[in-house]
């Protein structure tokens, strides 16, 4: 009965995500009979095991890099419980979208089961829900790797800016990941009655946000101040223009969501 109730567990452990607690409670044992068995079968998922898919500059690592510049969280906290060590801080990254493909990715990307994604629901100003999907990760070296890079820790709206070293030829990715956060596309009629088509990346950021409209290869941006300290960079342009912009942000892309995508191609 022992080994079938082991299997069990370690099964629901790695193929529905539960922690030892709900374990525990779910099987009518203790967190520490739950701990014995992982460990025993050495299926603890270790945050000290090096992640390392920011090590080398690729298409993936700058556009993920870029998208949680955007839509990311990056938190460096004291850990009272290890006080005594060397490192006592603990480190996690959180990114939280609408759409569930990119959060997909972006476990694929970390080597990350998909069960450990996780929905909330967010209200919005006008007292709206909305469904978000988030991931959650804590891996000591893969944060240590993105502060230094550059990532900051806390609120970074304001302050995150391009790595310097990140090579310029994949700048167009990293922007493409900034823009699947926090941009906008579409066309308009303006009140001449002229069809324009419109690409926007709103931030805090203004310093970022003139970086994005010196790298953009077309001179029809500029950057709207939308309220104090919130600013968005706009294109309002013609259709040559605008498909520049699109072949800037999408040449040799392979990761990218899908949704933005199809409304920078059906235009």
């Amino acid at each position: 009965m022992d080994i079938i109730l082991e299997n069990i567990i370690c099964k629901d452990y790695l193929e529905l995500g539960l922690g030892t607690t709900k374990l525990a409670k779910k099987y009518n044992v203790t967190k520490d009979f739950c701990k014995k068995i992982i460990h025993k079968r050495k299926l603890m998922r270790n945050q000290y095991e090096p992640n390392c898919v920011f090590d080398i500059w690729t298409e993936e690592s700058a556009y993920f890099y870029g998208l949680l510049m955007s839509d990311g969280s990056f938190r460096k906290t004291k850990d009272s419980r290890e006080k005594n060590k060397k490192s006592d801080f603990t480190y996690e990254i959180r990114l939280r979208m609408i759409d569930l493909e990119i959060i997909e990715k972006f476990c694929d990307f970390l080597s990350l089961p998909r069960f450990r994604i996780k929905f909330e629901y967010s209200t919005t100003p006008k007292g709206n829900k909305s469904k978000l999907y988030c991931i959650n990760y804590s891996n000591r070296y893969l944060c240590n790797q993105l502060e230094k890079i550059g990532l900051p820790t806390g609120k970074k709206s304001a302050i995150v800016a391009i790595p310097s070293t990140l090579p310029n030829d994949l700048l167009s990715h990293l922007i493409r990941g900034y823009y699947d956060g926090d941009g906008t596309v579409g066309i308009y009629t303006n009140k001449n009655n002229r069809i324009l088509h419109r690409f926007g990346i709103c931030s805090m950021n203004k310093k970022l946000l003139e970086f994005f409209l010196k790298s953009i290869p077309v001179e029809a941006g500029y950057i709207q101040t939308i309220k104090r300290n919130f600013y968005n960079l706009i294109y309002s342009t013609h259709r040559d223009n605008f498909v520049t912009i699109r072949n800037y942000l999408y040449k040799d892309a392979t990761v990218f969501l899908e949704r933005k995508r199809n409304i920078f191609f059906s235009i």
